[in-house]
């Protein structure tokens, strides 16, 4: 891709929206969302800290990175959809109802989605999750919520046609010359592109 490709994509830009709190019985079904420009962090817009603490009080840990100007806005799905008033200062405040209850709200629809897709409600931490490498015995990684990075070091004097890389739904091995250099299973299953 070319610097002008990519600017003539982020020049176009598009709204997304981030649910802070998805609508529930607990919170009357109203949700309330960011949106925001999906292409912020390629125009090189600031860092937007408030919007971040926002989603970390709501229970995003790690909390997502926003960027550039959002608009925060609230939805009723039931009895009909419609937007609320979201009031600066009274919904923003972090003792706000809303606030409050995001982390429980949100807690329980990750856990139905979970059963609804055959994962546990008991999930262990995501290590690597935070932008660091993960450093294990032979290998490094980090992680997201899309894709998982492997790290396999090897001697500067490696021969990379030696190398070979096989991956498979719940696992990745890498041999060099015939000899297992890593075998690492999964904890879920990936797609194998």
């Amino acid at each position: 891709l070319t610097t002008g490709a990519l600017n003539n994509v982020a020049a176009q830009g598009s709204v997304e929206t981030f649910p802070l709190v998805r609508p529930a019985e607990a919170n009357k079904y109203q949700g309330v969302y960011i949106y925001l420009d999906e292409v912020g962090l390629l125009k090189k817009l600031p860092s937007n800290v408030r919007a971040t603490a926002m989603a970390e009080s709501c229970g995003y840990n790690p909390p997502p990175q926003f960027y550039g100007d959002v608009f925060i806005g609230r939805v009723a799905t039931r009895p009909m959809m419609k937007n609320v008033d979201f009031v600066v200062g009274k919904d923003t405040d972090r003792a706000a109802e809303w606030m409050s209850q995001a982390v429980s709200v949100n807690l329980a629809w990750q856990q139905e989605m979970n059963r609804i897709q055959g994962k546990s409600d008991t999930q262990p931490p995501a290590a690597g999750t935070d932008g660091k490498a993960v450093q294990e015995a032979g290998f490094s990684f980090t992680q997201d919520d899309e894709e998982v990075e492997v790290t396999v070091e090897f001697d500067e004097n490696v021969d990379k046609k030696s190398i070979k890389v096989v991956f498979l739904p719940k696992s990745v091995k890498v041999t060099y010359k015939g000899e297992e250099a890593l075998n690492l299973i999964l904890f879920e299953k990936v797609e194998v592109d």
